[in-house]
């Protein structure tokens, strides 16, 4: 309620109002008592000042509502309810706290009070729930919330038949076994179970008013629909009757009245049904009301007042937590301390890296490390990750026996293999420490290539280290299970000590096209609306951007449906639309995680119920599943079992950084499949810098470390910023004589860099060797000199070159350089500081790439099997372009990729005497049965024929094979060249497709048949094959079109010769390589995709692709309008392109296009040579005709071609007036052109094909053919 106070003199944001005395700032007002008597006496209002000498008095609150956390439900976002609020509000999601901590925190920061709860399901039988609502009124409140709402998620985890109704929940007695002092209770109005005259309500009642008090709990009542009035009336009769208090809610799912549709569909799409079909919650004011409408609501007086008084009675807690809560790492009994323990096992450890002797230097470093971890009490956390990497790494020779046998045990009860595990050498800033290097974390030694502590751990800057792991992904499990086993003393899950952490994923714009058209149509309609808008995004825009397309709009005027779709979407956009676990995220908690946070269970995983775990003072560890360490993790499982040989990525690294065959490979542009090195520009900058690898002293260079230094230097050069000093860098790298360093003094620290500050541990040193910085001052200098802002960069800059007057020198009197020098000096620092790299990363990563070139080039085979294997995986269309893209350049490096073949192929790719077999699981329709047919050759030997693999395979079920194989997988298994070893034509083969698919059910349904009796050959001539296969093309489709590549031969190889012939031919991957320029081009068409410009134009994007390499090709809409016909894919054609590059961005627009078996005369003429008369006069005429007639102006516009004449013998390009004469080439023209001299007068020169049958071709036969393109 709005109220005017004579002579409020100050302004003030919030005060209070107790009966008639208002409080703010520390002052006391008092209020005339008529001006007050409607509020209670005894209650404390909240007041905001409105100015003007007014004030609102705060009568209602909302304390009941959801948030889009209450996933599908609602779509009130957090921050609309924060920024609605005006003093604090209410949020009790259904069953779950996910927005509490956000929610919290956001009210916080406005200075508004949080009133954190959760709508709870108390079940009376399965699926069958009331709902309560519970508040936290202090922070040990919401630490029993935690636990109410863990218990109730553990109890939806554990119940084995679930349905769409399932929920969390408790049963009332489960509730009113957890301590109820510091919570309070609603009864959640309709949704609740509360009724007059119900012996079952009376039980209910006495039994929460005795857990929870009856100061407590309050009777909600609504002011609704028509249904509130009674069911008021009946609420309000029971609170007289139990002496119970009310209170007014709204249970808000929207922030305002407007809003109401758009929940009604996201709860449509939670339901699976169409809006007008549906189910929605009822009610005009579910919307979130403020004061003033509050007080507007049809209620009674107290129930609205009574807001205040819960209000009140909440403790303002934040959730932030500043302590850390690490958990407890149990020592051997042989230790007497943590710290003991720790520093043995780094000193043991260096040892064991340095078995020559520990350099004086290394040892400082190692002490100052253990000291600096020790003082910022981050022994235990370096414990923790180094138990669980050596664990998996199988280092029993570098722990204690009772640590190894505890990683025994657990081996031994779970089942694990005892081959070790190959985490990634080394991730983040944590290459930096000398500690983790000795502890076996890291694979990389800092000293070695300059890495630098303080980048990992600032004794400056208090924080906890994060050391994140890279594991390959199929012992991603075993490790987390490792440590969940390790930390977990409890067998109850809600009690576990480690738990994944919970993220959200929100509705963009693509998820909303999916999701919306179901709420408006029927499923088919839906799909094919959603299908219709989906082809309409193209690239990434926003959904504004989206829905000014004029595609769009027209889709829009032309379909009720979508116009109502794209008119609710902007509602919708970035509401939370599902939960998921964070795909390597864990926290580790020194007891029950749920005494930290409240938890829920997705797939039987506990996960946080929320992501902000640090802020809550937990551990977080990141167990990340990086490819690259699945592809040498499967490759050094595979030599391990061909070969015997036992390699791990640390007996790698012992050489592969200073071999100069690993530099020589990655030189020779063996790159694409590197971890880090794949892209073209970056093979590009690798190639460049080790382009010396192959002269003499270069056996040094890679002895020395230079080489490795340029792949580090490489990494964390090529990105936007950084990349302008590429060339800089390349010629530094190969000619370190020419490097004129900034500052003398650094020479030994920028020599890894090549003069260059890229790194941002070279900002640091240079802060402390010329300023005088400490290493931890100097990082805290980086970090503030990233962010740019100008007051930190003027006082920093002064520091620099200055001093602090106390500990820092300055440059001046450290260096004895002049300001002026140290001015520019601090203007490459900013420069560099804001786009410098983490050399430890980048370091890191370099190791990963390294170990992967080592067993590209020591075991190519076993490595591009390994590589192809993670490639395409889930057989989406772009993931399959990906595999024959990564086939086609194994194909180029001289790996020979052989073609499917039941009797060698595995169930993925395989190395097979230095050859790579494709993999089963990668052809269409097969990967099911993959395992099955590789698990029975392998238990039974190979099969002998066709009709032994059938026979085998539909009769020998077990475990792996257990269905058998089907028509679809003999189909593929044809098509692919499965079957080929067999000895028919696939042709043949498909013929009898369906005998032999009724065959494979007989022989799974019998033990025995009638071939089962008869000679082999029988069945051969049963098979029919008269020896005729299908068209090469159409055998090349099949095949590419189930294992993704050809295997042979080239859907272009019948118009090689033909196309070579040309003057500007090139092969794909050579105009992939050229500069500006017009190429003649021969590839089958990919794919290619049509869009439609803003002006209505057509248009494509092509992909290209020949035998040795794929293009990205553009028609543009002139071009198309003539050629867009021949776009079609799987089809072979002739292309000329022109080639063209703008601000280094390159452009192919295809200029015409042919089939590759047709002859296009446009494409192919050089020029029109015609023969004049000898008589000089009628020669001249005739050329003045011919010219005049190309300037007619039907000709305007048209393709033109160069004319030549022969004139006494001679040929003639251009005329005294005219240097070249260009004629139209057009129909029209011709036709004219046949009325002015014969045809016999007429030439056609072609292309670089002087001698080629079709040459003699004759003006009737050109005009005959419309379209210039004639079949030869």
């Amino acid at each position: 309620m709005l109220l005017e106070v004579q002579n409020l003199k100050d302004n003030f944001y919030q005060g209070i109002l107790e009966n008639n005395i208002l409080t703010f700032d520390g002052k006391e007002i008092v209020l005339d008592e008529k001006l007050v008597k409607q509020f209670r006496k005894g209650l404390k209002y909240p007041v905001l000042y409105r100015g003007d000498n007014k004030i609102e008095v705060i009568e209602f609150i909302e304390l009941r509502g959801k948030s889009d956390y209450s996933i599908k439900d609602s779509v009130a976002k957090i921050k609309g309810i924060i920024s609605k609020s005006e003093v604090g509000a209410g949020l009790n999601d259904h069953g779950v706290a996910f927005g509490l901590y956000d929610f919290n925190q956001g009210m916080i920061s406005q200075g508004k009070k949080p009133i954190n709860g959760s709508e709870i399901y108390i079940q009376e039988a399965q699926d069958q729930y009331y709902h309560l609502v519970l508040i936290a009124k202090n922070k040990e409140g919401y630490k029993t919330l935690s636990r109410i709402l863990t218990q109730s998620a553990s109890n939806q985890n554990n119940q084995e038949e679930k349905t769409d109704l399932t929920r969390p929940f408790l049963t009332l007695d489960e509730l009113t076994s957890f301590p109820g002092e510091n919570l309070l209770v609603l009864s959640a109005y309709e949704d609740g179970s509360i009724d007059l005259g119900s012996s079952e309500t009376d039980k209910k009642l006495e039994t929460i008013v005795s857990w929870i008090g009856q100061d407590d709990f309050y009777l909600e009542v609504q002011d609704q629909s028509e249904i509130s009035e009674q069911l008021n009336y009946r609420i309000e009769s029971l609170a007289k009757q139990k002496g119970l208090k009310l209170v007014a809610t709204n249970d808000y799912h929207y922030l305002e009245p407007e809003d109401r549709e758009a929940m009604e569909v996201i709860q449509a799409i939670g339901l699976k049904k169409e809006k007008d079909k549906s189910w929605f919650l009822t009610g005009e004011n579910r919307f979130f009301h403020k004061s003033e409408d509050g007080r507007k609501l049809n209620l009674p007086i107290e129930a609205i007042h009574n807001t205040i008084e819960i209000f009140n009675k909440v403790e303002t807690y934040n959730l932030e937590v500043k302590e850390n809560f690490n958990p407890r790492f149990e020592i051997p009994k042989q230790f007497g301390s943590e710290k003991e323990y720790f520093t043995t096992l780094t000193q043991k450890g260096l040892e064991r890296r340095l078995p020559d002797g520990i350099p004086a230097d290394y040892q400082e470093r190692l002490d100052y490390e253990l000291s600096i971890i020790d003082q910022m009490g981050f022994n235990g956390y370096f414990l923790i990750v180094a138990d669980f990497i050596n664990y998996g790494k199988r280092n029993y020779s570098f722990y204690d026996d009772e640590t190894v046998a505890r990683w025994k045990k657990f081996l031994a009860k779970s089942g694990y293999s005892p081959s070790p595990i190959n985490f990634g050498p080394a991730r983040g800033s944590c290459a930096g420490s000398l500690v983790a290097y000795a502890l076996a974390i890291t694979e990389i030694d800092p000293m070695k290539y300059g890495l630098l502590f303080e980048r990992f751990l600032n004794p400056e800057r208090v924080s906890m280290p994060d050391i994140d792991t890279d594991i390959p992904d199929k012992h991603r499990k075993e490790v987390i299970d490792y440590v969940k086993d390790f930390y977990n003393v409890d067998e109850e899950i809600t009690e576990s000590r480690v738990a994944g952490i919970a993220v959200f994923g929100t509705y963009k714009l693509k998820a909303l096209l999916r999701a919306l058209p179901s709420a408006f149509a029927d499923k088919r309609s839906a799909i094919k609306i959603s299908e219709q808008l989906l082809d309409l995004v193209v690239g990434e825009p926003t959904l504004t951007e989206f829905l000014e397309q004029p595609e769009v709009q027209a889709l829009r005027e032309s379909s009720l449906v979508v116009d109502k779709v794209l008119s609710i979407a902007p509602k919708l956009l970035d509401l939370v639309a599902n939960l998921s676990q964070h795909a390597a995220g864990y926290v580790i908690a020194p007891e029950a995680v749920t005494d930290f946070l409240p938890t829920y269970f997705v797939k039987g995983e506990q996960l946080t119920a929320y992501t902000h775990v640090e802020d809550n003072g937990l551990l977080k560890m990141d167990f990340l599943g990086l490819t690259a360490c699945s592809v040498i993790q499967t490759a050094l499982d595979t030599i391990r079992e061909q070969t015997g040989k036992e390699l791990t990525v640390s007996s790698i690294l012992e050489t592969a950084t200073t071999d100069l065959n690993v530099f020589k490979t990655l030189a020779s542009g063996g790159t694409k499949n590197l971890f880090q090195l794949g892209s073209d520009g970056m093979s590009n900058v690798i190639t460049r810098c080790l382009s010396d690898v192959f002269e003499e002293g270069a056996e040094e260079k890679a002895k020395t470390g230079d080489l490795f230094s340029r792949i580090i230097a490489g990494i964390s050069i090529y990105r936007p910023g950084p990349m302008a000093f590429i060339d800089e860098f390349i010629d530094n790298a190969l000619h370190p004589e020419k490097i004129k360093y900034v500052v003398p003094e650094m020479a030994d620290l920028l020599r890894t860099s090549y003069g260059l500050l890229i790194y941002q541990e070279s900002i640091m040193s240079l802060l402390q060797t010329v300023g005088g910085f400490t290493l931890g001052g100097a990082d805290l200098a980086r970090r503030a000199i990233g962010k740019k802002k100008f007051e930190e960069l003027k006082a920093l800059k002064k520091t620099f070159i200055f001093g602090d007057g106390d500990q820092i020198p300055g440059g001046i009197a450290k260096t004895g350089r002049t300001e002026e020098e140290l001015e520019e000096l601090w203007n490459d620092v900013e420069a560099f500081a804001s786009y410098g790299f983490n050399k430890s990363h980048a370091a890191g990563y370099s190791l990963i790439a390294i170990t992967e070139a080592w067993l590209f080039t020591y075991y190519p085979d076993f490595f591009a099997a390994s590589d192809l294997n993670y490639v395409g995986g889930n057989q989406k269309i772009k993931e399959r372009d990906n595999l024959a893209q990564m086939i086609a350049f194994y194909k180029k490096q001289n790996v020979k990729i052989m073609g499917v073949d039941v009797n060698v192929s595995g169930d993925s790719f395989i190395p097979n005497n230095g050859s790579v077999y494709f993999g089963l699981n990668k052809v269409s329709m097969v990967a099911s049965a993959a395992p099955s047919i590789a698990q029975e050759r392998k238990q039974n030997g190979q099969f002998t024929s066709l009709y032994n693999f059938l026979s085998r395979m539909q009769r020998n079920l077990d475990d792996v094979n257990t269905d058998g194989i089907n028509k679809s997988q003999i189909r593929s298994l044809i098509l692919s060249g499965g079957f080929d070893s067999f000895g028919y034509t696939r042709k043949s083969l498909l013929l009898k497709l369906e005998e032999l698919a009724a065959l494979a059910k007989s022989l799974k349904a019998n033990p025995e048949i009638l071939f089962d009796k008869l000679d082999e050959d029988v069945f051969k001539a049963w098979i029919a094959d008269d020896g005729e296969e299908l068209d090469f093309q159409e055998l090349l489709a099949e095949e590419k079109r189930v294992t993704t590549f050809y295997t042979s031969g080239h859907p272009t190889d019948p118009f090689k010769a033909e196309s070579e012939t040309v003057d500007d031919f090139v092969k794909l991957e050579d105009f992939n390589k050229s500069e500006d320029g017009e190429f003649y081009l021969l590839g089958v068409i990919t794919n290619f995709r049509k869009i439609t410009t803003k002006k209505g134009d057509p248009m494509a994007f092509v992909t290209l692709e020949d035998d040795s390499d794929t293009t990205e090709l553009v028609m543009f809409s002139d071009t198309f309008r003539s050629y867009g016909r021949y776009l079609e894919k799987g089809s072979v054609v002739n292309l000329m392109v022109d080639l063209s590059f703008n601000n280094n961005r390159r452009t192919a627009k295809i200029t015409s296009i042919k089939r590759a078996n047709e002859l296009s005369l446009k494409m192919e003429v050089d020029h029109l040579q015609v023969l004049l008369p000898n008589n000089k006069e009628k020669a001249f005429e005739t050329l003045n005709k011919i010219m005049e007639l190309s300037f007619a102006p039907i000709n305007k516009g048209a393709e033109k071609v160069q004319l030549s004449y022969v004139f006494n013998g001679s040929e003639y390009f251009g005329t005294k007036n005219r240097s070249d004469l260009l004629i139209p080439f057009t129909l029209t023209f011709l036709n004219g052109l046949k009325d002015l001299v014969s045809k016999e007068a007429v030439n056609l020169v072609w292309r670089g094909r002087m001698n080629r049958k079709d040459q003699k071709l004759n003006l009737d036969e050109i005009v005959e053919n419309g379209d210039f393109n004639l079949v030869f």
